[in-house]
């Protein structure tokens, strides 16, 4: 049985076995996916969107198509349309361009596939599947963990008995990333199935680690409340004195903690904030890197854990993201995120020598490339799409506002 705190899928169906769960031959499909962004490269929500409809478009003919806000930016094999927001400041993402081409869209797709709770795009892809054969399948990328839902909870309580309760209602598959958040979700008591399908990585060429000093701890991500930034900060109060020769470095857009994080580390030794990477320049940023940490409150993937790992680079991680597989592959620390679990974890850590850590991160590399490829990913996807295909018939939906 796979753990709540573990992220690994469930296998690959064999080679030559079909899709479908009755063995048929795979088919080409045509599949939407909607998207509040598509060019940020800070967002794990869309990396992990780039990454699996290019995937699916390598796929038996696949006509794969993604939908977001602009800006836009190109997704291999896939065919990008960004629309405009219909308010000159964005409200929840509101777009009634995107929401007239997803009626368009779900008259000629068989799966239509959103990837944003919170949102306008969740509830335009509900009302465009009525009356129509395409299925609407749902990604909430960790959206309906508890701890997610009580952050802003008075405008997420308005907004779920207002709209988004009853688009989910309208759902016909839940994507999870790992078993956990498919517990997240069946306990809110939906009809449709959960699927566990874990987002992949890209296991690239290694780009050769500097040798000279400083040794590097970084984090890369939004500054954001939900990362434990906080806590980080503080447990390195306590590790820096005795670690002279490594420093922090703290990567990623402000998400509005950037000015009390800065605040709290005023004074404290070898610690930078940084703006975000480009995507270009991830290699480059991991290769500095002699650990990578995350410690959040919660995660529903973390997709800065896959890329470390298939960077090389070993993690230490808390146990708000589903990755037990860091200890029992060899290839990092999955601990608590209190201030003196972290200090523990960052003592042990940085007291390896970099050979050690390297061989850390070769383990978390092979480890990415066995099970946690996009085109894994992909056809752990289809496979589902092909189940939730099998009885093609009209589906009843109530209307939607």
């Amino acid at each position: 049985m796979i753990a709540a705190g573990d992220v690994r899928p469930s296998p690959v169906p064999p080679a030559g076995t079909g899709r479908g769960p009755n063995g048929h031959a795979p088919v080409a499909l045509r599949i939407d996916h909607v998207v509040n962004v598509i060019a940020d490269a800070a967002s794990g929500v869309a990396a992990a969107v780039r990454g699996l409809a290019a995937a699916e478009a390598t796929r038996h003919g696949n006509r794969v198509h993604v939908h977001a806000l602009s800006p836009a930016m190109p997704v291999g094999g896939a065919t990008v349309h960004s629309y405009e927001p219909s308010f000159p400041v964005p409200f929840a993402s509101c777009s009634w361009p995107l929401a007239r081409a997803l009626r368009e869209a779900a008259g000629q797709s068989q799966i239509l596939h959103v990837h944003n709770l919170w949102s306008f795009p969740l509830v335009h892809a509900a009302s465009a599947v009525g009356g129509t054969r395409c299925r609407l399948v749902c990604s909430p990328h960790g959206a309906l963990d508890p701890r997610s839902r009580r952050m802003s909870v008075w405008k997420k309580w308005a907004w779920w008995h207002l709209l988004q309760r009853r688009a989910l209602e309208r759902v016909d598959l839940f994507r999870a990333t790992s078993v956990a958040e498919a517990e997240h979700i069946g306990a809110l008591g939906f009809r449709a199935p959960v699927v566990v399908v874990p987002n992949g990585v890209e296991v690239p060429a290694l780009v050769r680690r500097p040798s000279a000093e400083p040794r590097t701890l970084g984090f890369l991500g939004r500054i954001h409340p939900v990362k434990a930034l906080d806590r980080l900060v503080d447990a390195w109060r306590l590790v820096a004195p005795s670690r002279p020769h490594w420093r922090l470095r703290l990567c990623g857009p402000d998400g509005g903690a950037l000015a009390a994080l800065c605040a709290r580390a005023a004074g404290l030794p070898r610690i930078t904030f940084e703006p975000a990477v480009a995507e270009a320049d991830k290699s480059s940023w991991f290769a500095s890197c002699d650990l990578v940490v995350l410690p959040s409150h919660c995660e529903n993937f973390g997709m800065v854990v896959a890329e470390a790992l298939a960077h090389g680079v070993p993690v230490v991680c808390s146990t708000g993201a589903p990755w037990g597989g860091l200890v029992s592959e060899g290839c990092g620390w999955w601990v608590g995120n209190e201030v003196t679990s972290l200090q523990t974890a960052l003592l042990d850590a940085t007291g390896h020598d970099r050979g050690t850590l390297a061989s850390m991160g070769e383990r978390g590399r092979a480890w990415m490339a066995r099970e946690f490829s996009w085109g894994q990913a992909a056809t752990r996807m289809l496979t589902a799409y092909d189940g939730l295909l099998a009885g093609d018939a009209p589906v009843t939906r109530g209307s939607m506002p």
